[in-house]
């Protein structure tokens, strides 16, 4: 019984576990695109308010916005740091046969 824990262990965390691995860096970056555009818009409405006050506004806004991306980004800086193999090799190392490759 144990050894079936194992090895359903072994398989989890073999294949399933990088699979989720890459979903989090993809939405993390997804994210972080998405704030890169909103502080686009923003620099850009900054720059052309006739307002002094309402630049000043937008502009912290700015600034939240990225201090939002450093941090989603500082947990994908270290797990790319990790990485020791690509998901998607990983999968393929796995498929084909040793002769193929």
């Amino acid at each position: 019984m144990s050894v079936i824990g194992i090895c359903v262990g072994l398989v989890v965390s073999i294949l399933v576990f990088p699979l989720f691995a890459t979903f989090d860096v993809e939405n993390r970056l997804m994210y972080c695109l998405q704030d890169l555009q909103q502080i686009y818009n923003l620099i850009i409405q900054a720059y052309l308010s006739p307002d002094r006050i309402s630049a000043n506004v937008l502009l912290a806004q700015v600034s939240i916005a990225e201090d939002m991306i450093n941090e989603a980004m500082v947990p994908i800086q270290m797990r790319l740091l990790e990485v020791k193999v690509e998901p998607t090799r990983f999968f393929q190392w796995i498929k084909n046969p040793k002769g193929e490759r």
